[in-house]
């Protein structure tokens, strides 16, 4: 009834369990990183007031107002929602990505200009980069990538 794990199946697996675990201890580590990067982030009130202005004016989208309903419930706040502690709450995930359809403002001088342009994902300001340039997409990446640690 065991024939078919053969020597080969129990490696694959033994080497597919180490890969899970390395993925599991890079996740860990990721998650200590982040833990200090917000607790060494400092929130001002101006950044908060000057935030939930834009948020609640031209930038309020459905998935907005839902936060802003919690928000007003008591449920969350301001201060922490821009300090990352909402970054695993599905609605609030949702409506900081709903920022990226509010079209960005004109703007009245040169210098201006670069501070309401949406990144370049190529890097080059002027929009001449070439893909052979840049790092590779996910997709290159990921094709790239042996789970067995071959090459």
């Amino acid at each position: 009834m065991s024939d078919w794990y053969t020597p080969e199946a129990r490696d694959a697996e033994r080497e597919c369990d180490r890969v899970i675990e390395d993925a599991a201890e890079t996740i860990r580590e990721t998650d200590e990183l982040l833990e200090e990067f917000r607790e060494d982030m400092v929130v001002t009130q101006e950044e908060i007031d000057s935030f939930r202005a834009l948020v609640e004016g031209r930038c309020r989208t459905p998935e907005w107002d839902a936060v802003i309903s919690r928000i007003n419930h008591g449920e969350l706040n301001w201060k922490q929602l821009l300090e990352g502690k909402y970054s695993a709450d599905s609605e609030v995930v949702a409506a900081f990505a709903s920022l990226r359809s509010i079209e960005p403002l004109p703007a009245t001088s040169e210098h201006e200009a670069d501070d309401y342009r949406a990144p370049d994902p190529t890097g080059d300001r002027n929009g001449r980069g070439t893909h052979e340039n840049n790092a590779p997409t996910d997709d290159e990446y990921f094709d790239e990538m042996d789970i067995f640690g071959r090459r």
